[in-house]
């Protein structure tokens, strides 16, 4: 965080400045994701400004201003999970995962990744965000394990909430994402033999998690089914592994 003020009137204003993505707060992303468009209104929004200071700035300060929140430009290197809980309508409080996906379960991935590319965020949140499990001894997951069938029962919750919280849940989850598949790019690129449709295919996000695990593994079903229970970043390294050998040996 950076310290910076401005005297008006004679009166000293002090605001908390966040130098990167990790250090917003939940309300600030809020207002980023709310706001929608880089510009004056966000800054001012996010940093609280008091409208005594607002009128008193010139196009100069509002520039320097400005500059300070360049970083919000980059948003292929956000590493944190802005909203943690959300309260269901029934007072139920669900729990979010892990910014780094380590508490996702392959099945999981695959289960709200497929929903995430068909638009359906409700979906996606009601896969991430679970209720605390029983005797929840803070050395494993907090939320209830995943199955396909809580999910959809906490779905139509998920609409009832605050549609920003929705969109900011969807937001996080493209910036998380979108970074984890920086780190492993070399599952996410598709060979240059590839059909245009294939490449039309993989712009618009799509991925068939069922078809890849496939393709590594081969058609033995047992090979297949001990991935599902395993993190999301440890089947990604693994599968890395492969493609990388695979290109080492000529294979596609």
């Amino acid at each position: 965080m950076k310290k910076i003020d401005f005297v008006v009137a004679g009166k000293r204003y002090e605001y908390s400045v966040p130098e990167k993505w990790d250090e917003m707060s939940a309300d600030q992303f809020r207002t980023y994701v709310e706001v929608g468009n880089f510009g004056i209104d966000l800054v001012r929004r996010i940093i609280g400004m008091h409208d005594v200071v607002a009128v008193s700035l010139n196009m100069g300060q509002w520039w320097q201003l400005r500059q300070e929140f360049e970083w919000l430009k980059d948003t292929d290197n956000v590493g944190k999970l802005f909203i943690n809980q959300v309260t269901l309508t029934d007072g139920t409080v669900c729990y979010g995962y892990n910014a780094d996906f380590s508490n996702i379960t392959w099945e999981e991935w695959m289960f709200c990744d497929t929903y995430a590319n068909a638009g359906r965020w409700d979906v996606l949140a009601a896969v991430l965000y679970r209720p605390e499990r029983e005797n929840w001894n803070h050395e494993t997951d907090r939320r209830i394990p995943f199955t396909k069938y809580g999910a959809e029962s906490r779905v139509a919750r998920m609409n009832e909430l605050d549609p920003l919280t929705l969109r900011c849940i969807q937001l996080n989850y493209k910036m998380l994402r979108k970074r984890l598949t920086d780190h492993y790019s070399q599952i996410f690129s598709l060979p240059d033999e590839e059909e245009e449709e294939g490449r039309k295919k993989k712009n618009a996000g799509s991925t068939d998690w069922l078809t890849i695990i496939r393709n590594m593994m081969g058609d033995n079903f047992f090979e297949e089914q001990k991935y599902y229970n395993i993190s999301v970043p440890a089947v990604f390294f693994q599968l890395e592994a492969r493609v990388k050998e695979a290109k080492k040996n000529g294979k596609k």
